[in-house]
């Protein structure tokens, strides 16, 4: 689980600052970015929870055994 949390507060520490606040928003509020972040890491879940149901109706988990 730990594992799990630093991937997400790492992906979404790198969406905010190197994507969203350098190119998208700049001069915002850190209020903001951090509501941002939270968003961002809700987002990431959801992806790697599609991602990982997919590869397993679709049989791609096989490629790895």
């Amino acid at each position: 689980m730990s594992t799990v949390a630093t991937q997400l507060n790492w992906a979404s520490s790198y969406v905010v600052n190197d994507f969203y606040r350098r190119f998208l928003v700049r001069g915002s509020t850190e209020h903001h970015y951090v509501m941002i972040s939270k968003v961002a890491t809700l987002g990431l879940m959801v992806l790697g929870a599609a991602v990982s149901y997919i590869m397993q109706t679709w049989r791609v988990v096989g490629i790895w055994w």
